[in-house]
């Protein structure tokens, strides 16, 4: 028998919510969906990024007794960001210098050209280059014309580009923006949001927190599985680079640090260049080296670190990482490097509770058979 009740008063955790409650939380849910939809882009990097730095905030936040969470989370984001902007002007500075140095080394050829004087480097080239580009470069009005004419098609292209170019660059700061402040809220309040939403998980009491554990640790191990991979590999390909004579190993080492997030070609797509520029050049033993380099030592880290890395303890099955990645590589870009795998193994452990929980009696327990 149901006790007597006030008119206005209702149980205080019912076992299931009336349809009203659902449909006007659904209804609340579409508009919240509406106003956060721009940015659960800069919000999931403000997420990758705070996960990331939470060590640090962890560790600063202990030495203040918790008494200084706001300072601490600053602090964490400034070294962040002096690990983030010191590569990035190292880039932008490295290409800004060769643009610089090919646009003179152009305006320098037409001006030999146009004075009829072509630098020596011609006299070099194989016969059948040099009868083919002989005449064009002794027509100096031909010359000229071509110079022209490729200034007009450049010209045009910037001048196409223009507006996407700074349309482009006004979005990534907004969002760089607005992943900089989510990153600074997220280090330091992150703990109490997810527990705030792990606990409205429609999981049973136990496999709430195992199901917030295994999160962390699926994370954890595609995070900085794929972080530690490409970067051991981008400084063996650098040393590589260097040691077989070629320019500027710290560039291309961190070009190998970004391609090397993309499976199946990764960091190949650098030092296999380089090394068939060798063998062209003429420089044998250096090209072999690089290729062998490559093939033997930059590989094996991705063959046989990235799965040691990632499929650790509690980690993600390398099978299923790679396909999230080359799914969230289509889904979100290069936000899905990170995403992807976690969304597939967060699917199968929720998949794996429901089997075990209620599809039948007599599951099998232990791993996911992935």
């Amino acid at each position: 028998m149901s006790p007597n009740l006030p008119p206005d008063a209702s149980p205080k955790n019912p076992a299931v919510p009336t349809l009203p409650f659902l449909l006007f939380l659904g209804i609340l849910g579409l508009g919240a969906l509406e106003v956060t939809r721009p940015l659960v882009r800069p919000l999931a990097w403000g997420a990758v990024a705070a996960f990331l730095t939470h060590p640090l905030f962890a560790a600063l936040n202990r030495r203040t007794r918790g008494h200084c969470p706001g300072l601490c989370a600053t602090l964490t984001l400034l070294a962040a960001l002096c690990f983030v902007l010191a590569p990035v002007s190292y880039l932008v500075t490295f290409l800004g210098q060769e643009t610089s140095a090919l646009v003179a080394a152009i305006a320098r050829f037409n001006a030999q050209i146009q004075g009829g004087t072509p630098e020596l480097w011609f006299s070099k080239l194989p016969p059948r280059i040099q009868e083919t580009l002989g005449p064009l470069l002794q027509d100096r009005r031909l010359w000229g014309e071509l110079v022209q004419k490729a200034g007009l098609w450049v010209g045009g292209l910037v001048a196409a580009g223009s507006s996407g170019l700074l349309q482009g660059t006004a979005t990534f700061l907004y969002e760089a923006s607005l992943a900089l402040v989510s990153t600074f809220f997220l280090v330091r309040d992150g703990a109490s949001m997810v527990a705030y939403l792990g606990s409205a998980l429609p999981l049973p009491g136990e496999q709430k927190r195992a199901f917030l554990e295994r999160s962390r640790d699926l994370l954890r191990s595609v995070l900085f599985g794929v972080l530690l991979t490409v970067a051991l590999q981008a400084v063996l390909g650098g040393l590589g680079w260097w040691v077989a004579g070629l320019p500027n190993p710290v560039f291309s080492g961190f070009l190998m640090f970004l391609f090397g997030m993309v499976p199946l070609v990764g960091t190949a797509l650098i030092w296999v260049p380089g090394g068939v520029y060798l063998l062209i050049a003429g420089h044998i033993k250096a090209g072999v080296l690089l290729l062998l380099w490559g093939a033997l030592v930059v590989g094996s880290v991705d063959q046989f670190l990235r799965p040691l890395f990632i499929s650790g303890r509690g980690g993600a099955p390398t099978f299923l990482v790679l396909l999230g990645i080359l799914g969230g590589l289509s889904a979100w870009g290069f936000l899905g490097i990170f995403l992807g795998p976690l969304a597939l193994a967060l699917f199968l452990v929720v998949f794996d509770t429901y089997r075990r929980q209620w599809a039948t009696e007599d599951a099998p327990e232990g791993t996911l058979p992935f």
